[in-house]
């Protein structure tokens, strides 16, 4: 009873209490230098949009590196060999050529990066093939970085998409015959072997989990930061593919996040102005509408409208946020950057927040990547539309950027109260994929359930069957020790 008892005193914190940190938050935002310091202190929640693969710093690629991990110094790639050279070996670079080294970092972030022949789209993409075969070998390591960054900027949880290989999901469409009946493609798929296939992928996230948990002393008397960071995960479905292929990964995506708990949805992700996407959006859209059928209990988040004015044909920025949302019920939009350029917007907004689809905001993604910021990107008018969202990270190695940062670019660039901060804070576990119901009646108004209103067992039996509720009753107290303290 203790517990809930300190639980609920963060959710009815004291008028005075509450004034008191409105106070010197106005204040330090005045203060770029205090303001950083005032969030990087600040309880932050979840992180919903974080690839695995783009959120390792280049630093930290090379830090991995055996003596098999081979540079090509003309394309910065990296590849596999036996009998790699020792002046290209990539584990030897930090003790050589500063200067290729640092050219190595630029090549693989978007540090420096200055816009010319190549765009920031273009060159952010470029970097997962080159650093791809360190990640591959080193997913442990990967995902210890990530886990004890979270903890040292007080997160709680992160959903992170986690490529692990997805040759064998793409091998798979090049045996089959395409058909329109997708009852038929999924067939095909099935007798190709998809179930084995999957099978496997259990084990690689076991690998992963154990390495991670043992670089970060998960059992010991001195445990890291990432210990006490909850991960789920979202399977990643390349989509600049033929639709053979791309209906092959998505059938595999859904049987594994069908069968392992700890998958808790699923994405497609790669560029969305490339041919084979805006060729196919419609038939991508209709092939995840399809396989919800087959698998209802599988969550769906969706890169929609990551595209800018310029970027594609003006009819490319009209429909792809509201097809992932009419047609293949997505219950999260990433980025949604080009939802004023959609066919009737107001429209769309306007089901967006009754359906309580939130949007998965990263702000340095969408200015280094596709050049918008400030007053043009939807950031504001998703606000005054009443549509959920979350601050994500997206792809923070690549991008050079952390949680931190994320909201100290949402607070001084669209001037946020610090209700409206921790409502963003909140809405990250909200609106996760996290197994259980929610903590909240009313989401907005943070108006806990019945059963929670009070000290009670059944708020305490509540907590216990729900993994949702349990993080967010864990912000909530943590909100009132930040809040008291400040």
């Amino acid at each position: 009873m203790k517990r809930i008892a300190v639980g609920l005193f963060s959710l009815f914190l004291s008028a005075q209490s509450f004034s008191n940190i409105i106070t010197e938050f106005n204040s330090v935002k005045q203060h770029p230098e205090k303001l950083r310091i005032f969030l990087a202190d600040m309880p932050k929640g979840g992180d919903l949009h974080n690839h695995l693969d783009g959120a390792i710093y280049a630093e930290e690629y090379i830090s991995f590196a055996d003596s098999s991990m081979c540079l090509n110094p003309a394309t910065m790639a990296i590849y596999v060999s036996e009998d790699c050279p020792v002046n290209l070996q990539l584990s030897e670079l930090p003790k050589g050529d500063q200067a290729l080294y640092s050219d190595l970092i630029d090549t693989w972030s978007m540090r420096d990066f200055i816009p010319g022949r190549h765009s920031g789209h273009d060159h952010a993409f470029s970097t997962f093939q080159k650093f791809a075969p360190v990640y591959n070998a080193n997913v442990g390591d990967a995902l210890a970085a990530v886990l004890n960054r979270a903890g040292k900027q007080h997160l709680q949880y992160l959903e992170l998409r986690l490529p692990l290989d997805n040759a064998a999901l793409i091998a798979l469409g090049d045996n089959i015959t395409w058909d329109n009946n997708l009852a038929k493609m999924q067939e095909q798929v099935v007798a190709k072997g998809v179930q084995a296939v999957v099978d496997k992928i259990p084990a690689d996230i076991d690998t992963a989990m154990a390495q991670a948990n043992q670089l970060m002393r998960c059992d010991s008397v001195r445990p890291t930061a990432g210990c006490g960071v909850s991960v789920r995960y979202i399977y990643p479905v390349l989509r600049a593919m033929k639709p053979v292929n791309v209906f092959s990964q998505l059938v595999g995506a859904f049987i594994l996040a069908d069968i392992d708990p700890r998958v808790v949805g699923i994405d497609m992700v790669m560029p969305e102005d490339s041919f084979y996407v805006l060729r196919d959006y419609k038939l991508q859209m209709e092939m995840v509408a399809y396989l919800r059928t087959q698998y209802p209990n599988v969550n769906v988040t969706l890169h929609a409208g990551e595209l800018s004015q310029g970027s594609v044909v003006p009819y490319g920025l009209d429909t792809h946020i509201n097809q992932a949302v009419s047609i293949a019920g997505a219950q999260r939009i990433g980025h949604g950057v080009d939802i004023a350029y959609e066919d009737d917007a107001e429209a769309l907004l306007e089901k967006m927040a009754k359906r309580h689809v939130a949007v998965e905001i990263n702000l340095s993604s969408n200015e280094k990547i596709l050049g918008v910021s400030g007053d043009d990107h939807p950031f504001a008018l998703y606000l005054d539309s009443g549509v959920p969202m979350a601050i994500s990270t997206d792809d923070e190695g690549v991008l050079r950027t952390d949680m931190s940062n994320e909201l100290f670019r949402a607070v001084t660039t669209y001037d946020l109260s610090y209700a409206q901060l921790k409502q963003l804070i909140r809405n990250s576990l909200t609106y996760s994929f996290l197994a259980g119901d929610s903590l909240w009646e009313n989401a907005e108004t943070a108006t806990p359930i019945s059963v929670c209103a009070e000290s009670s067992e059944a708020c305490n039996a509540f907590l216990k069957g729900s993994d949702k509720a349990r993080l967010q009753w864990a912000l909530e107290e943590r909100f009132t020790e930040f809040e008291l303290k400040h």
